[in-house]
């Protein structure tokens, strides 16, 4: 866990702490820190108590903080932001331990607890109308501005139906002053990277509920201890060993793939000409020009502008790693070198982790000596990685030049007559040399896959003369079968 501290820019922005308990006979409490990455939940420290009081929760934390490296939270030595439940004892405890942190509500439990109010038969709620004072209430959590979120309290306040339960007024009212926890809108300017639930605490949770303990509880605090270091690491060594070695599962967010960048042309991709760290890309439908900082991976398009600098992942961000080789903190390294290698220093350690050599093309020449690889790799605590140059990382280069060319065809927008059938063709003929120089780095698995495909093809054209250009299942076929993967 500590050498998530030490590599994980996230470490010191946001971090989740959730609470669970009944894993043996004396129902202890149990802590979890988590932060955020492209592979998912990662651990920053776990804490047994002996109760949920303030008092206990800050003395625990406080232990582990001293527990924790002197690089921790990212050399920062504090979490910038807290995301937890609305637990008022867990809630002080942290703003004790860490009073420079900023603590959020969960949105998801805020609108869940509000949901579980008004449904609850002693408050007398009608059925008819929970559903429109609980969008009232989510209007004001998911306002854009403070201005806005004043002017949708004073419609609630306004409201004919709200206007008929004083006991639900009330309870807005309690919630109203502490409207800095779960409004939006005061999250601008924050590091949140546009993740608001605390869901991968949740799901670390999970994880420690059906993986690690199996749904049994522990005999002793012993045997927890020997599950939390020995099990609960072991489980996060092999995740990460999985985006390092290219082998990644369903539970990696799609938002983490970087799907959205063959959208942006990398002829639209400049460098700044003042700022190494800065690069400029292009609308598609505009002239206007995003900036990309990739010291702190942030962009100024819509998605990365939600209350800018928050660092929220999109295209641009994904398209400049991916195009410029960078190792980005939202983006799986599928062609980075020093990414993949970035994974196992994680999960491993610097001394087991070997060299970035070993992640590199086989089909790159090895000009550079051990050593030289040694003191690439050898980087310092908490640094946050450079730009590398274009040709250092270059993973499977043909590859990549026959997925530059499916892109920029594409990205032509023509619907119909000659044009069209011409770049379809040109699809086709690029995905085919693709999957050819693909196959003789393919395993067994996959060479069964496109062998699977080939059988549904022949399939759809069975029965039908040579000389029909298309059928009816073959057209089903080719807008249905890649959609269905995708899900």
């Amino acid at each position: 866990m500590s050498r998530v501290h030490k590599h994980i820019q996230q470490a010191g922005e946001l971090v989740f702490i959730d609470s669970l308990s009944s894993f043996d006979d004396y129902n202890n409490p149990m802590f979890v820190i988590s932060t955020s990455s492209a592979a998912g939940g990662l651990p920053l420290g776990v804490v047994v108590t002996s109760g949920e009081s303030t008092s206990i929760i800050n003395s625990a934390m406080t232990h582990l903080k001293y527990l924790f490296p002197t690089y921790s939270f990212y050399c920062k030595g504090s979490p910038g932001n807290i995301i937890t439940d609305d637990s008022q004892a867990e809630r002080s405890g942290l703003k004790k331990t860490w009073p420079s942190a900023s603590l959020y509500l969960c949105v998801f439990h805020f609108l869940q607890t509000m949901w579980r109010w008004l449904v609850h038969s002693s408050n007398e709620i009608q059925s008819q109308h929970r559903q429109h004072l609980m969008q009232l209430i989510r209007n004001m959590v998911y306002a854009k501005t403070e201005y806005i979120l004043n002017n949708k309290y004073k419609d609630l306040k306004q409201d004919l139906i709200s206007k008929q339960y004083i006991n639900f007024n009330e309870h807005v009212n309690t919630y109203w002053e502490r409207r800095q926890e779960w409004a939006i809108c005061y999250r601008d300017y924050t590091s949140t990277r546009g993740i608001n639930t605390n869901n991968y605490a949740e799901a670390g949770v999970r994880i420690l509920k059906d993986i690690v303990f199996q749904r049994i509880k522990a005999y002793n605090l012993v045997q927890i201890f020997e599950f939390i270091t020995v099990t609960f690491e072991m489980y996060y060594e092999r995740r990460l060993l999985s985006v390092a070695y290219n082998r990644m599962d369903r539970y990696i967010s799609l938002h983490h793939k970087g799907l959205g960048a063959y959208q942006v042309n990398n002829t639209d991709i400049t460098k700044h000409d003042r700022n190494s760290l800065l690069y400029l890309v292009k609308s598609n439908h505009s002239d206007r020009e995003y900036i990309i900082d990739t010291e702190n991976w942030t962009c100024t398009c819509s998605v990365g502008i939600t209350g800018f600098p928050t660092g929220e992942p999109c295209k641009h961000q994904h398209a400049v790693a991916s195009k410029y080789k960078l190792t980005s903190p939202h983006l799986i390294p599928f062609f980075n070198a020093r990414g993949r290698y970035l994974h196992t220093v994680i999960a491993l350690g610097e001394d087991r982790a070997g060299t970035q050599a070993f992640y590199e093309s086989l089909k790159t020449s090895m000009a550079v000596t051990d050593s030289e690889m040694m003191s690439t790799n050898s980087t310092e605590i908490c640094e946050p990685n450079a730009p590398i140059s274009p040709n250092s990382d270059s993973e499977y280069d043909s590859a990549e030049d026959n997925l530059d060319t499916l892109i920029n065809i594409l990205q032509k927008d023509t619907n119909e007559g000659d044009e069209l059938m011409q770049n379809v063709s040109q699809l086709c003929c690029s995905f085919v040399d693709d999957v050819c120089k693909r196959i003789k780095q393919m395993d067994t698995q996959y060479l069964h896959g496109l062998k699977k495909f080939f059988t549904v093809y022949l399939d759809s054209i069975s029965g039908t003369e040579p000389e029909l250009s298309a059928t009816p299942k073959l057209s089903s076929l080719l807008h249905t079968y890649f959609k269905k993967i995708m899900k």
